[in-house]
């Protein structure tokens, strides 16, 4: 048996805005049965975990693995600048388990306008860690912080004694004298972080 906490199911089902009934008949159950299973009044086996899973069109990962709420500590604007997010907006947003340490890992929320307007609202995630630019941050894309404080959305780039950041629009800011890299883990859209449960209490 598979120890988790029911009420998932029942959440789960109700954002795919599907009713016991419906889930029942795809499953070839009862909706009496459906409702036990969200009740958490009959064991959830692995064959009823998958049915239900499947009858709701998700992987199986999505019940097994919690979700975590990590800070949003910035805003990318239009030109990759990362600015302090408002105080009246959304601190923390929910993420999948991403990396082995979901404690370290934040995340960025778009808010562009122009030509990367499509991107606003997506989430860029980054572990926060105290080694200022790793070997694994050059060449990938990453937070960037300056020496003098301020933050880019961008790609770290070293020529010899040279550091250089490019960014999404093939700028290119030349001799930049970085002093903290955090590549970007994952992007993800609105409609995705809209699907994920939060975690159980």
């Amino acid at each position: 048996m598979l120890k988790f906490d029911p009420k998932q199911l029942k959440q789960l089902r109700i954002r795919k805005k599907i009713t016991a009934s419906a889930l029942a008949k795809q499953m070839q159950v009862s909706p009496a049965q459906v409702h036990r299973l969200e009740n958490g009044d009959r064991r959830l086996t692995v064959d009823a975990m998958f049915s239900y899973c499947d009858a709701l069109g998700i992987p199986p990962g999505q019940l097994l693995s919690p979700n975590s709420w990590v800070p949003i500590l910035g805003a990318i604007q239009s030109d990759f600048e990362v600015q302090p997010i408002a105080p009246d907006t959304d601190q923390r947003t929910l993420a999948p388990p991403i990396t082995d340490n979901m404690d370290t890992l934040a995340a960025l929320r778009w808010e562009p306008t122009k030509r990367f307007a499509p991107m606003r609202d997506h989430f860029a995630f980054y572990n926060q860690h105290n080694e200022g630019v790793p070997q694994r941050a050059w060449n990938q894309r990453c937070l960037i912080t300056r020496e003098d404080g301020t933050q880019c959305l961008g790609w770290p780039i070293k020529q010899g004694n040279k550091v250089h950041i490019d960014t999404s629009d093939g700028q290119v800011e030349f001799e930049a004298e970085i002093r903290w890299a955090s590549p970007i883990v994952s992007v993800m859209p609105p409609w995705a972080i809209e699907q994920l449960l939060p975690p159980s209490a």
